[in-house]
Order: structure tokens, then sequence, then C-alpha cells
């Protein structure tokens, strides 16, 4: 029975022969959709191929070609030898005259067309034949001079105008809708806003949701206060929609806050590459999105107000997002259902608040690639009163992980000064006034001003208000207890701060006693804890200049939440043990129920002999592992019904632990030393 398949290709129903094709080309021209196994010889090369349903493969060379028979009359083919590997191919007759070609193939589909020429010039277009002359027109005769206006008479005197009448009693202004973070009230519409500000002043502003933006009266009509359309947008950019300029320069604040209020609910505020500088405070408590580039999408904290306002000692973060409780200053809470990612936290030498990035009441969110870096009094980042959210966060003392290190340099050579006219010359690269504040210490002699207790002597520098381009400065503008004499040693350095001196990430527990923030009311519950996140966290030290790694305070009515990522390089190897008489870990959980861990815990403390993992104070129905990885001590203390599921550990040190009947060490865990 004929194969169907063989008369697209030319081919006799039934035939079994080899075709023989000139080469590729011809091959390819001849069987532009070959069957599987379909097989041809090339008479280019003698080569046999045959089509594997994919592409042409080798069979070898066959047969060497037999001698050419006679020229046929009308240029017939000589059989072909029998096809197989090895078989001998028929001899070819040397190629007669061409037979009748054969039936024209199907007409290919044209090729484009070719682009059409220049239209040729027109020809000039033939005259019209001459119309026959109209007669001409007689002129037309010049109008005569209009006649004078007759006289207007007299307007009558005005009569005198009434009394003005009494100006009616104004209406009651409308409630003013609820004011933002900024200060700008907001209101539902065109008609809610001229129903309670009838009257604006110059520059008052008003934010109208149902446009989502933020007007501005400006003495005669409301105009938008951005500078870009507000309206079907996916991302609202600070430097953009608010003027916020990237250069690290000047205070950002209110051009951030300018674009994150006029963006509508749910919309995403972008932050571009570059430093956004925020000395002031900035608290963002709405539902927007919040996305940048990466770590160097930075909101940068950095004070050059002297002295330093009150928020950055009270307790209180640098950049917060979402409120820490119900009825914080009047502010709802809506961090729900909002992604926060590729953007970074960082802070120059001399903010120090107290906590740079605070995160409070963030539900069912997202949080991805969130650098938070600054250098704070407590710690770089404060989360509090999550519940459902999955968060990476980085925080990296030693640099490594932003565009933007923190870099602290402290000159090492003091200089030895006397007299009321010494000068100092700073090193070269310093910028006369720069933003990376100056500081002058006094280390000996007059001016000298001890440490406070705990505190290294750093804490009391003088900041550098100015000095010559040159980078001379005058030591008598410094000194308080008299000019400087032989005994007077200063030191110029750049970069106080404070070595985040507890932890580098704390997640805390609001309720009356443990808030961070003063005024918290007490709560019916009396908790307001974690539930139910997961974290990954990527934290590491800078040996003696920083604190330790993750604080998760007592979340008593908290639980189901994972800890896991890299927790590394809390070493004691510098000065900041021995300033502050704190003691380093990796991790530390203290009183939480209900959560699994899950890392590697490397190099803490006094490396070797401290413990790097601390599960303290009556933490229970935990587990730990199965791939966590303890290089120094997993110490357990008061603890009760937990499970070491597996994973490599120097030493496991069950301190006032119950019985082993209420734990679980699994066979799949090494444990180096069992304590």
């Amino acid at each position: 029975m004929s194969n169907q398949s063989d008369t697209a290709y030319g081919l006799a129903g039934g035939e079994t022969s080899v075709p023989l094709v000139a080469n590729v080309a011809a091959r390819d021209f001849m069987f532009p959709m070959p069957r599987l196994d379909q097989r041809v010889q090339l008479v280019s090369t003698g080569e046999m191929q045959r089509w594997s349903g994919t592409a042409w493969v080798s069979l070898g060379t066959g047969g060497t070609p037999g001698a050419a028979g006679p020229a046929g009359a009308t240029g017939a083919t000589g059989p072909q030898g029998p096809t197989g590997l090895t078989g001998t191919t028929g001899a070819a007759g040397p190629q007669g005259v061409a037979g009748p070609q054969g039936p024209q193939g199907s007409q290919g589909s044209g090729g484009p067309s070719g682009p059409q020429g220049p239209t040729g010039a027109s020809g000039p277009q033939g005259g019209t034949g001459p119309q026959g002359a109209t007669g001409a027109t007689g002129a037309t005769g010049a109008a005569g001079p209009p006649g004078p206006n007759g006289a207007t008479g007299a307007t009558g005197p005005q009569g005198a105008a009434g009394p003005t009448g009494a100006t009616g009693a104004t209406g009651a202004t409308g409630p003013a809708g609820a004011v933002g973070p900024d200060g700008i009230p907001y209101y539902a519409d065109v008609a809610a806003r001229d129903t309670a500000l009838p009257s604006p002043s110059l520059n008052q502003r008003a934010h109208l949701r149902s446009l989502g933006a933020i007007q501005r009266w400006n003495g005669s009509a409301w105009v938008n206060a951005l500078t870009s359309s507000l309206t079907a947008k996916k991302v609202w950019w600070i430097d953009e929609e608010g003027g916020a300029d990237g250069s690290g320069m000047g205070n950002q604040a209110a051009a951030i806050l300018a674009t994150y209020n006029a963006i509508p609910d749910y919309g995403t505020m972008g932050i571009p590459y570059g430093r956004f500088r925020t000395p002031d405070r900035i608290v963002f408590n709405r539902s927007v999105n919040v996305e940048g580039h990466g770590p160097g999408s930075c909101l940068w904290l950095e004070q050059d107000v002297f002295p330093y306002p009150s928020w950055h000692t009270d307790g209180y973060p640098g950049i917060q997002f979402g409120v820490p409780y119900a009825g914080f200053g009047g502010i709802a809470r809506t961090q729900q259902h909002l992604r926060y990612a590729n953007f970074s936290v960082q802070g120059a030498s001399d903010v120090n608040p107290k906590y740079g990035l605070g995160m409070f009441s963030v539900m069912h969110s997202t949080v991805e690639n969130l650098h938070s870096m600054a250098r704070c009094q407590r710690a770089p980042t404060y989360l509090a009163a999550w519940n459902g959210t999955k968060a990476e966060i980085l925080c990296d003392a030693n640099s490594g992980a932003g565009s933007f290190p923190q870099t602290t340099y402290f000159n090492g050579n003091p200089t030895a000064v006397s007299g009321a006219t010494a000068t100092v010359t700073p090193p070269t690269t310093w910028t006369a006034n720069g933003l990376r504040r100056k500081f002058l210490h006094i280390a000996s002699g007059p001016g000298y001003l001890a440490p406070p207790v705990g505190q290294p002597e750093e804490s009391t520098a003088y900041r550098i208000i100015s000095h010559t381009a040159a980078g001379v400065m005058t030591v008598a503008s410094w000194y308080n207890n008299g000019p400087p004499d032989v005994t007077s040693v200063i030191r110029i350095f750049d970069g106080l701060t404070y070595p985040n001196k507890e932890a580098h990430v704390i997640l805390g527990t609001l309720d009356g006693v443990t808030a961070p923030f003063p005024g918290r009311p007490a709560w019916v519950d009396g908790y307001d804890p974690m539930n139910a996140n997961e974290f990954r966290f990527v934290l590491r030290g800078n040996s003696g200049d920083s604190g330790s790694g993750l604080l998760v305070e007592a979340q008593l009515a908290g639980g189901n939440n994972s800890y896991r990522g890299l927790f590394e390089g809390f070493s004691d190897s510098g000065s900041y043990n021995a300033a502050y008489g704190v003691p380093k870990y990796c991790a530390k959980i203290y009183t939480s129920l209900g959560f699994k861990v899950e890392g590697h815990f490397e190099a803490a403390g006094l490396v070797g002999t401290d413990p790097n993992l601390i599960l303290d104070g009556s933490c229970h129905n935990f587990e730990i592992g199965p791939n966590a990885y303890v290089d120094q001590e997993l110490r357990i203390t008061n603890c009760f019904g937990f499970e070491i599921n597996g994973g490599i550990y120097t030493r496991v040190n069950r301190v006032g632990t119950t019985a082993a009947s209420a734990h679980r060490i699994s066979p799949a865990a090494y444990v180096g030393t069992l304590i």
C-alpha cells in the first residue's frame, strides 16, 4: 500500500530507494518537511542521511558508486544500488540529458514587497484654455464721509449708592478631614473640600482622596501641589512627584511625604537610586506599597541640627512604618496586604536615634530585600506586632550589603597642640562644611571632658561646624576650659556613632510595660505580639564595633513564628564589650512559645567559649533544626517541651531545663558535648 506521505516528496507510491540529492541545499528544497526515517544520499559527498524527527543524521557514505553506464537516450538515471550501510550503490550513469521538467511545486509564499519607489515628479499640468475676458467692472465711487454723530446728551448724575447691606453670617465650616502625618487634611472630594474651606488662605493645602492628589490654593484657584499627574499610574517616584533630591543633600522629608500622601490606597511609592536624606522623623502610615532598586535606593538618616531634636532620644525610630498600637496619635493602623521591597534605611554618623527603622502592626504583608543598616543607640531595626507576614531583612555592619556603606573613621594619631591660636589640619579629603559630620575630641589638657560612665571617650567630642577649604581649623574655636597648653592633645575624626549597642534586629511585643515609646496605653488583652510570621535574616557583625545579632523579646501571647538565615561575626575582638559590658550572641530568643529556629550561627562573643544561640526564660514548644549549624554553644535555659531535630552543634547546654522526658534530642543531631 502506498505511503501517502511519499507523494509529498515526488516519489512513486511505495518507493523504497534512497533519493539522490546534489547537496544540502537541494535536500532541504526537496524535503522541507521530511517524514520520520526519510533517507537521502548527497551526491556532493556520497553521504547518506536519515531524518530522526528533529535533525538529519549521517548513516555513512555507503558503497562506492559503480561505473557510469552509457547515457540513456532520455537521460534516465541508472538503477540505484541496494540501500544499506555497506551495500554497494548501483552504478549511476552519467547524467543524461535532462529529462522533462517535473511538475512545478506549489507556489511558495511571496516574499515581502519591496519598498515602493519614490513617486516620480508629476508632469506639468496642461494649461487650461484661456477664459474669455470679463468686462472690467467699473470703479466704485468713493464713499462719502460719514456725517458727524450727534452730540451725546449729558449723563445725568449717578444716584447716590445705597448703604451696603450687612454681611450675612458665615455659615459654619464643615468638619475638616482627618489630618495626615504631614498635617495636610483629607477630604473625600471637591465638594467636601469647598464646604470645609470656603475661603482658603494662600497656600492652603488639601488632600483629595477622590483624585489621589494634594492640592494648593494659589490665591485664585486650587492647583495640584505635585509636579505631574497622579492618575492612572503604577508607581509614584519621590524624585519626580514630590521633587525629592537623591544627592544626599538637604532635608527631603517634606518632599517624600508629599508624594507618599498623594498616592491612592494600594499604589506604590518608588525610591530611585540615591540617598534621600531625612534628618526629620518620617511616619509612613497609609495603605501604600514602597519599593526601590535595591540597597542603593536609600532613606538616609543624617542629622545636621544641633542640639539633636527630642525624637532621636525618646525612643522613636527615624523611619517608621505603621504605628505601635491602635489609637497612637489618633491614627488608625492600616499596614495590611502591602509590599515593602528593595530599599535600605541607612544612617550617617551622628543621627543616633534609638532605632533607625521601626515597623509596627504589619499584617499579612511581604517584606523583601530590606536593608536596615543605620547606626543607632539600641538597634537599627525594631519590629513589633506583626501577623502573617513573610520578611527578608538584611543588616550588615561590615558594609558588605550596602551601596552606601557605613564606614566609621577615627583618626588614630592624636595631635599635640598648644596656645590660643593653635591650628590643626585635618585630612584634605574632607570637604569644608560637608554633610558627613566632623568631630574634634580634646583628649587631654584644658577643654577635656571626662566621658560619662559606660561611654567611650568619643562621646565627649565637639562637632566641627566649619573650617577653611584648605582644612585648617583654629583649636580655640572649641575649648571651653581654657586655651590648649603643652598638655593638650586633640583628635579629629569622622563619624561619632553609637555601635548598635544591643542588637541588629529586635522583635518586640507591645504591652503597657515594654512598649518602646512613651504614652502606650494598656491593652485589654495585655499583649500585641508576633504571630504566624516567617523571618529570614542575614545579620553580620563587625567584631567589637557592633551589638549582637537578633533579639526576640518576650512574646507571651505569640506563636507559630519561624526564624532562619545567617547570623555571624558578633565577636568581642574590638572595644565594644569593654565599653558597655554587654555580652554578644548571634541570636537570643526570650520567653516565646511555639516557634522554629533554622539557621547558621557562627562566631559570637569570645569565639569558642560563649553561646551563639540562646533560648532563655521559659521558652517552650519549639523546634530547632533539622539543618541548624551552631559552631559554639546552643544554650537552653529554663525551657521545656522542645525538640532538637537534627543539625550540628559544638555544645548543647541545658541550663535549669526540665527532665529529658520533656524534650527530645534527635539521634540525627550531632552534638559534640551535651551538658
